[in-house]
């Protein structure tokens, strides 16, 4: 027969009262954090430089919940493609920011970044691949705009030169993951050929306005503005 050690039973008991506690305050925790006065906003544009689908979600560091929870989902953008700008409202208080990603179809891959918003901000959420793996850039965005040119600035998954046209002697080189400093054009069929791949540009672009081109592993690139 099994002796119940009663002190050893209320210890566990206690221990699960307080998870239960704790776990209610969390919640409402959260509740409150996330129904607080949203008086600061940031636009944010979500670009997706991986070969899957992916989900972008964004939320307030404090929270205690995932943040792969569906309310938190801003956008699922296509392999390839670039989101409209999205005007995301924060509370001053809680301007620590945690942005991530995850593929739409497995869930398996996943990145994420902590950082703090700046109100009236724009920012480029980029979703690329590290060796296979999942990876998020956020790129602070920088309008300059300026008449008869483009502004553009290239964001690269790898070491690369950026050529533009027919030109044998590159604009600018790239290191992996980061982006390159304003580059100004002033003719967009100049930028219809970069790296040998046919871009578009002239059908998306405006003059005077500036341009975030990311391009991938594949050398498949995306346009977005800034």
């Amino acid at each position: 027969m099994k002796l119940c050690n009663k002190k050893a039973v209320f210890k566990i008991i206690t221990i699960s009262l307080s998870i239960i506690v704790l776990s209610a305050c969390n919640i409402d925790f959260d509740k409150d954090i996330n129904a607080a006065e949203k008086n600061r906003s940031s636009l944010i544009n979500f670009v997706n430089a991986t070969d899957e689908m992916t989900n972008f979600y964004v939320s307030i560091k404090a929270i205690s919940e995932s943040i792969y929870n569906s309310k938190y989902q801003l956008a699922s953008i296509e392999s390839g493609e670039t989101s409209e700008l999205i005007n995301y409202q924060w509370n001053d208080s809680f301007s620590k920011t945690e942005m991530a990603i995850r593929d739409t179809n497995s869930q398996s891959q996943k990145a994420n970044v902590v950082l703090k918003l700046e109100h009236h901000k724009e920012y480029f959420a980029v979703a690329w691949l590290d060796d296979d793996n999942f990876s998020l850039s956020i790129i602070e965005g920088q309008t300059s705009p300026q008449n008869n040119v483009y502004n553009i600035r290239f964001f690269s998954v790898i070491d690369r030169s950026i050529f533009l046209g027919n030109d044998t002697s590159a604009i600018t080189t790239v290191e992996k993951g980061n982006v390159s400093n304003n580059i100004t054009v002033d003719d967009c069929a100049d930028i219809e050929l970069i790296n040998d791949v046919q871009s578009n540009f002239c059908q998306i672009a405006n003059i005077g306005e500036s341009y975030l081109v990311v391009i991938d592993d594949n050398n498949e690139i995306v346009i977005s503005q800034q």
